[in-house]
């Protein structure tokens, strides 16, 4: 009796969206019977975000004039204890990109009494991870004196298509201003803190969302420059699985600067 065994496999467990779009794909089809299998054809069915890329479909290396694979295509004859490699390379959609991309390939072929026999592969599943997190930072005054307040906010968003966990706000304060502790809001919610020394835990940042930091700092003496100037950043890690294996890997984001001129006159109350 005639019988195939597939196989698939890629040139990679995950993909980092942007560094790296391409995927290679091998599947391998393996005659385990004692008889020859013809008429063998194969097709891919692949989850929607990637593209076929044509002129990369190889048949035992040989290259095939192939513009799509979801389609059956024409492999021949494979005899008893014989395999075929087909291989061919697709690309991450750039647009809305998925989490992952599954597919798997299905053969189907004809035995020696002419009977149409189906084999699958293994379906595969490969995640897809675009990291980006962004901060925005934003002042309420481009001017101010000694003694005036000064309110600061800071947008965070996490535009990743994955959660962001043990995310850390830092702010190095200039020494010419004084931290109000009272006034320091994460998503409206008042969390006193005297100084931002050793950072804000503010915990996981789900995909495509964002928090909100606001603070207000007292203007206490008069910059060398006459600028105030002020920056965030944050810390973050990130899990991803590696052939079902968790590996953790830590990221980073920081705002722009934001400048206000301080002008020499002190306020007076």
């Amino acid at each position: 009796m005639v019988e195939l065994k597939v196989l698939k496999s890629a040139d990679r467990s995950y993909v980092f969206f942007g560094i790296s779009n391409r995927i290679k794909y091998s599947i391998s089809i393996t005659n385990i019977g004692d008889t020859k299998a013809t008429s063998v054809k194969v097709k891919d069915l692949m989850s929607k975000g990637a593209q076929f890329i044509p002129g990369t479909f190889t048949i035992n290396g040989c290259c095939q004039d192939i513009n799509g694979i979801n389609r059956n295509i024409n492999v021949g004859s494979i005899k008893p204890g014989s395999n075929t490699i087909i291989t061919f390379d697709v690309e991450i959609v750039e647009y809305n990109p998925p989490s992952e991309i599954v597919n798997k390939a299905i053969v189907t072929y004809c035995d020696e009494n002419g009977n149409v026999l189906v084999a699958e592969s293994q379906e595969l599943v490969i995640p897809i991870i675009k990291i980006n997190v962004g901060m925005k930072k934003t002042v309420d005054k481009c001017t101010a004196k000694v003694g005036e307040i000064v309110s600061y906010s800071v947008l965070i968003t996490n535009n990743s298509n994955i959660k962001i966990d043990n995310v850390v706000f830092y702010d190095s304060l200039p020494k010419e201003v004084q931290l109000l502790p009272a006034s320091v809001l994460i998503n409206l919610e008042p969390q006193y803190n005297e100084n931002f020394d050793g950072g804000i835990p503010l915990g996981t940042l789900n995909a495509y969302s964002s928090i909100m930091i606001s603070f207000q700092v007292v203007i206490v003496s008069l910059p060398n420059s006459k600028l105030l100037k002020n920056s965030s950043t944050i810390e973050f890690s990130y899990t991803i699985l590696d052939n079902g294996i968790p590996v953790t890997s830590l990221g980073e984001a920081c705002s722009c600067e934001v400048i206000t001129k301080v002008l020499d006159s002190i306020l007076q109350c």
